[in-house]
């Protein structure tokens, strides 16, 4: 019930950012969050049992959590951005956004070859009971961790960069 619940409300948060982005479409910071939770809209199906039968039998076994981790990443990356650019000028905000796309570039191909490389009986194991023994599972999974625990090291740079000069209560939100 509340996965269905999850579900709506990332659909109505979209359609609403939708439309919003449709009338001011040079609003960088709307744009990250629309972005960020478009990524984790497209991430939710994959987690899904529904979806994992589907993704996992019309590709591969594994393809489900590979491509939801993925689409999480990626989410994580565009909640950076919108710090970025909320703390920063688009002249600084612009070439440190692209430079970040190096790392979450470099995690999508290597968690993409630790699932090719997983044995396939393997692969369909959440975090919980996968095997941590088998060197492409811990792979997958330490690196992403990596990946996951970089950007968001970086967007609470950027945000208590920005809380510095706020005023009080939007601070005490950052």
């Amino acid at each position: 019930m509340l996965s269905a619940v999850l579900a709506v409300v990332l659909g109505l948060t979209l359609v609403w950012l939708a439309r919003l982005l449709i009338r001011d479409r040079s609003n960088r910071l709307l744009r990250a969050v629309f972005l960020c939770i478009g990524c984790a809209a497209l991430s939710y199906p994959f987690g899904t049992p529904g979806g994992v039968r589907f993704a996992d039998g019309a590709v591969g076994d594994g393809t489900a959590k590979f491509t939801q981790n993925a689409f999480l990443l990626c989410a994580v990356y565009f909640l950076m951005c919108f710090f970025v650019h909320a703390a920063s000028d688009r002249e600084t905000a612009v070439p440190h956004t692209r430079r970040a796309l190096v790392p979450l570039g470099a995690t999508l191909l290597v968690i993409a070859l630790a699932t090719w490389a997983t044995p396939a009986a393997e692969r369909g194991h959440t975090y919980a009971t996968a095997d941590m023994r088998t060197v492409p599972v811990a792979c997958f999974y330490l690196v992403a961790g990596l990946y996951l625990a970089y950007a968001l090291a970086v967007a609470l740079v950027w945000s208590v960069r920005y809380a510095r000069g706020a005023d009080r209560p939007l601070a005490t939100g950052l």
